[in-house]
């Protein structure tokens, strides 16, 4: 089995505000890494993809600023969408035909390099470009697992990938986790 996650990336150096958006929520929030802060909420994590662009769309707005969202689908499927201000920019699908069982699988689908590098500061275009277009895990040059990929995402937006480390790792600390009596935990 592999991971399952969804998070958010709040390009913002406001941690506090991305915490008052979150109040009432069962979440983890990050420190400011890299000018962003990440979050993840456990409604969200239940991988229901309109409720993860309600959130993106609706954070993004009341942050003014750029929310990318991210799902990783039991390590074989990366997905995500990026608003700002409220406005949806870009999405992305590693594996838009994975539930059919299609064999060859066919391309990844959406995903914009230079939206997104743009989103972020980073210059990688061409690097972005590569890690989007890559196939995935029956090709021999493809990634194996979405996590790989989004770790190089990541990467090549300029970001520490030690960040994205889905919020259940365990190799992340305890205190990290999702807590079932805290609504928000705050590290």
């Amino acid at each position: 089995m592999g991971s399952f996650y969804v998070n958010f990336v709040a390009r913002t150096k406001n941690r506090d505000e991305v915490g008052n958006l979150l109040a009432g929520r069962d979440a983890y929030i990050s420190p400011v890494l890299d000018e962003v802060v990440l979050f993840y909420d456990r409604e969200a994590d239940a991988q229901d993809w309109r409720l993860i662009e309600e959130l993106a769309r609706e954070f993004s707005d009341r942050l003014a600023t750029v929310i990318l969202a991210t799902l990783n689908h039991d390590d074989d499927i990366l997905m995500y969408c990026l608003f700002k201000d409220g406005e949806e920019r870009d999405s992305y699908n590693s594996a838009p035909d994975y539930f059919e069982g299609t064999l060859p699988p066919c391309d990844p689908s959406g995903g914009a390099a230079q939206v997104l590098c743009e989103a972020f500061g980073s210059k990688n275009i061409e690097a972005v470009e590569t890690i989007l277009r890559a196939p995935g895990a029956l090709s021999d040059d493809g990634y194996v697992f979405a996590l790989d990929r989004h770790r190089d995402l990541m990467e090549a937006l300029g970001m520490t990938s030690q960040a994205f480390l889905e919020r259940n790792d365990s190799r992340r600390p305890h205190s990290q986790r999702f807590g079932s009596s805290l609504s928000i935990r705050l590290v």
